[in-house]
């Protein structure tokens, strides 16, 4: 997504949070398989992990996604 909005290909700490998020949230699920006793705060900290980083991802690339770019190119 950042090439291809103009943007400069490395990972500012929004991008590094979206990821930190997403991984949690994997590892919850997997944890959550693993450890019946567990599954029900472990699948909320994964359902937490994976809307955060959905609503981060919106915050962060939606204008960048729907505005035009900002090197003039199409």
């Amino acid at each position: 997504t950042r090439g291809h909005t103009g943007q400069s290909l490395t990972a500012p700490m929004g991008t590094v949070l979206i990821y930190a998020l997403m991984t949690l949230a994997a590892l919850a699920r997997i944890w959550a398989a693993l450890m019946p006793e567990w599954s029900a705060p472990l699948l909320s900290l994964a359902g937490i992990g994976w809307v955060g980083s959905f609503l981060l991802f919106a915050i962060l690339y939606g204008p960048l996604l729907l505005l035009p770019r900002k090197d003039g190119l199409h």
